[in-house]
């Protein structure tokens, strides 16, 4: 569902976490004085810890005062549980890391935070905990307690935030520690259904706002696009399912992922309110694939300006679905059975990137005129019309807009004529020329043509094999940002893909109950560094199924 990232994602700025700590476990690898600690998929959100007295101190590169705090609760080989908090901008934010120590000691595995906020915000967030093996990084711990066996907090299912949109949890009426509820009609993945049209038609431009983040909306072709005040690029996309004086129900997904390659994704209910000018009771319930899920209250309003120019004209809309010839892809609105057929990475490359006026989608292009006669002169909006071209199978249009997006500076343009070229659209393939492309692209840092040189040095396309080039082109990648978001596009819309990553997620992290456990009278014949397992939480088994059957209940919805 075109590129995904900012229905609302906390950059939980990294210190997340750690309350003032309860006791210190003695346990079979010793405490270290110093650790360095960092969270989330951005490798700068790190802090310096550092041992005082009974709790770590965190610091950020170069800063002199602590900005967080880490208390140990359980320090074993088996199992390592911190507890933290940190004042941020967002403000205060807890959070509970666990994991166990690596074999080789100096390092955090299977490595997990459950973050949350006073504000109702809370998610799961993978981390790393390192620390030098020297053995002057040592703890001396006079007395030692031992490790509490205790059932560690309850799994979260949250909302992941971004600065860019909507979404917010809700005011506290419902627990966070239990999944949301999918909407009985919701289209959990933002596909939207043809829209009634009763009473009502839907405004051309409003504003949605989650507590104070709010976003312009602007229809667009098929759908409302959302940006920030002051801001052009898109953050947020939107597909009307129902509008109805008495029910109005949208789906939303943020531009770009949020949470490891995922996009964040929800489902907006309420009424138009007597005014005809706003919603009324705005309720939503959001979802990330491997961050959980979670609800929360929104208010949608429009001018009366806005509410003249109603898109009554516009009729029923189609928006994303899934193919008929594909089952398990999920065609983009406007796209046509082909799009369906193309290879996972194709289909990635072809998902829209920049904003597009709906009135420029469907412009003609001729590659026998010369290019500097087009009126489209800006190469983000020409590209743009070349990919929506050739989703539709327009081969020969959608190439003319990609030679002029080429002409006018676009190194995806570039890279697309030579996609053009190694899938043989509407003409010979090609794929001597297809290297040459990507090949020229790769020299401006474009991650798709790092991406096809690759293969083409991989595979032997149009030139040589050279494991060398492919090696030192795949380290780069690896280091890039932009390339990870690149690489989680692919098979993005994948639904039977999406469905599986997300059951594998919650089996690898699974809802758990805690075990009764009878009270223990210390003995002086207890062994201090021996940690007894007997109480610890176990998998809550119809917990797991019921989530499990709900994953496959949101996927199965999607028509």
């Amino acid at each position: 569902m075109i590129r995904l990232t900012s229905l609302l994602f906390l950059c939980v700025p990294l210190s997340l976490v750690a309350v003032a700590a309860p006791a210190q476990s003695n346990a079979t690898t010793a405490q270290p004085k110093t650790m360095r600690l960092c969270v989330g998929p951005n490798a700068t959100d790190c802090a310096n810890l550092t041992w005082a007295h009974d709790h770590y101190d965190g610091r950020r590169d170069n800063e002199a005062q602590p900005s967080s705090t880490y208390a140990v609760t359980v320090w074993s080989a088996d199992r390592v549980e911190l507890a933290g908090k940190a004042n941020t901008t967002s403000g205060e934010v807890d959070g509970t890391f666990h994991g166990k120590i690596s074999p080789s000691g100096g390092s955090l595995i299977d490595a997990i935070d459950q973050w949350r906020t006073a504000a109702g915000f809370s998610g799961n967030l993978d981390f790393t905990l390192t620390w030098s093996k020297d053995p002057s990084n040592v703890v001396s711990v006079a007395q030692p307690v031992p490790a509490e066996t205790h059932a560690p907090p309850p799994r979260l299912h949250p909302p992941v935030r971004s600065s860019d949109a909507p979404l917010s949890p809700s005011n506290g009426s419902s627990d966070s520690t239990k999944p949301a509820q999918p909407h009985s009609s919701a289209a959990p993945v933002g596909v939207a259904t043809k829209f009634t049209q009763t009473a009502v038609a839907p405004p051309k431009t409003m504003r949605l706002c989650v507590d104070k983040e709010c976003n312009n909306l602007t229809w667009v072709e098929d759908h409302y696009e959302g940006r920030k005040d002051g801001q052009t690029a898109v953050a947020t996309r939107y597909w009307i399912t129902t509008w109805h004086t008495d029910h109005v129900e949208f789906v939303g997904t943020t531009a770009t992922a949020v949470a490891n390659g995922f996009p964040a994704r929800a489902t907006y209910t309420g009424q138009i309110a007597p005014d005809s000018l706003s919603i009324t009771d705005g309720n939503f319930d959001w979802h990330v694939a491997t961050a959980g899920s979670g609800s929360g209250h929104y208010t949608l309003t429009w001018t009366a300006a806005a509410a003249k120019a109603a898109m009554a004209d516009v009729g029923p809309i189609e928006g994303p679905h899934r193919s008929k010839t594909h089952p398990n892809i999920l065609v983009p609105g406007g796209a046509t059975e082909i799009y369906a057929s193309f290879p996972s990475d194709i289909r990635a490359i072809l998902i829209q990137a920049h904003p597009m006026p709906a009135n420029d989608a469907l412009l003609p292009c001729d590659d026998t005129k010369d290019d500097d006669g087009l009126d489209i002169k800006d190469p983000n909006v020409a590209v743009e019309i070349g990919r929506y071209a050739l989703r539709k199978g327009e081969f020969a249009r959608g190439h003319c807009w990609l030679n002029h997006s080429a002409y006018l500076g676009s190194q995806d343009g570039i890279v697309l004529l030579g996609v053009v070229q190694l899938m043989g659209w509407g003409r010979p393939k090609d794929d001597k020329a297809a290297f040459k492309f990507f090949n020229g692209a790769y020299r401006s840092g474009n991650p798709w043509a790092a991406y096809f040189l690759d293969r083409c040095y991989r595979e032997g396309i149009g030139t040589a094999t050279s494991t060398k080039f492919a090696g030192q082109i795949e380290t780069s990648s690896l280091l890039s940002d932009d390339a990870q978001t690149m690489y989680a596009l692919i098979d993005s819309d994948d639904l039977e893909v999406q469905r599986q990553k997300e059951r594998d997620e919650l089996i690898r992290n699974p809802p758990t109950k805690p075990v009764p456990c009878p009270p223990h009278t210390p003995s002086r014949y207890d062994n201090p560094n021996v940690v007894d397992h007997s109480c610890d939480p176990v998998v809550d088994q119809p917990e797991l199924d019921r989530e499990l059957q709900a994953i496959d209940d949101r996927y199965a919805a999607i028509k």
